[in-house]
C-alpha cells in the first residue's frame, strides 16, 4: 500500500494530501519514504488547499511530530482564512501548544508572521475547554474509589491550561513529586496500544511537556477487563508511593 502511495504521491490533489496526513496521524504510522514524499509535495499544494484542508494538514503534522518551520507558515495562514467553529479552534489550540512546547519547534515558532501568531493565539484562547465524557467520568469515580487513601491527593475533573480535561489527577505527597494525569480514552478500541485520535495523541504529549506523568487507557478496556483495571490501580499506587 505504501509503495503504491509513494508512486502516486506526486499526483495527489490537495484534499488527498490532507486525507493521507490525517490517516497517518490517526494510526500513528510514520513510513519514512511516504512522509518524505509528502514533505516534498506540501510546498506545492499548500497554497492551493482550502482552509479546512490546511488546518487538517497542520494538525496532523503536529501529531506526527513534524514541527519544523518549512511549509507550516503557509499552511497556518491558509487555515486561518476559513470559517472557524469550536472544533476548529480546538485544533488550533493544539497547534499553538505544539509550537510552544515541542522540542525543535522554535524555528517554526519564530517563522510565523506576527499577525498570524497573534490571530492563532487569539483563537486558541477562545477555543473553550475540552468536553468531559460522561462514561469516562463514571469510570474515573470508580477508579478513585479503588485507590488506597493517603497515597496521593485525588482530584476528579481537573482542567490543565484551562483546556485539557483530566478524568482523574493524582498529586503524590513529597517534595518534587510529579503529578499523574489519568486519561480514559473513549475514542480508541479496547485493544489499542496508543490513542487512535490525533487530539488524544497531542493531549497526552502536551500533558507530559507540561510536567505530568500520563496514565492512558482506552475506556472500553477499563469497562471490559477487570485485570486491566487492577493493573492500573497497582501502577498508580506504585507511582504514588515511589515519589
Amino acid at each position: 500500500m505504501h509503495g503504491a502511495l509513494n508512486a502516486a504521491c506526486s499526483k495527489l490533489a490537495p484534499h488527498s494530501v490532507a486525507d493521507v496526513l490525517l490517516a497517518l496521524a490517526t494510526h500513528q504510522l510514520c513510513p519514512v519514504t511516504l512522509l518524505e514524499e509528502l514533505q516534498t509535495l506540501l510546498p506545492r499544494v499548500a497554497p492551493e488547499m482550502q482552509p479546512d484542508e490546511a488546518l487538517t494538514s497542520t494538525w496532523a503534522l503536529m501529531a506526527l511530530l513534524f514541527t519544523r518551520a518549512g511549509v507550516l507558515p503557509v499552511l497556518l495562514d491558509r487555515a486561518l482564512q476559513g470559517d472557524l467553529g469550536q472544533a476548529e479552534a480546538r485544533q488550533l489550540r493544539q497547534i499553538f501548544l505544539s509550537l510552544r512546547l515541542e522540542e525543535g519547534a522554535e524555528e517554526a515558532f519564530k517563522a510565523q508572521a506576527p499577525q498570524t501568531w497573534q490571530r492563532l493565539a487569539e483563537l486558541a484562547a477562545e477555543s473553550g475547554q475540552e468536553d468531559a465524557e460522561a462514561a469516562a467520568e463514571v469510570a474515573a469515580e470508580n477508579l478513585a474509589e479503588r485507590l488506597p487513601e493517603g497515597a496521593a491527593t485525588i482530584m476528579l475533573g481537573e482542567y490543565v491550561e484551562d483546556f485539557y480535561f483530566l478524568d482523574l489527577a493524582l498529586q503524590p505527597s513529597g517534595e518534587g513529586a510529579r503529578r499523574i494525569a489519568v486519561v480514559l480514552d473513549a475514542a480508541s478500541a479496547a485493544d489499542a496500544q496508543a490513542p487512535h485520535s490525533p487530539f488524544t495523541t497531542l493531549k497526552c504529549r502536551h500533558l507530559r511537556k507540561l510536567g505530568w506523568d500520563v496514565e492512558w487507557m482506552p475506556l472500553r478496556r477499563w469497562e471490559m477487563d477487570e485485570e486491566a483495571r487492577a493493573e492500573m490501580v497497582e501502577r498508580l499506587f506504585a507511582a504514588s508511593g515511589r515519589r
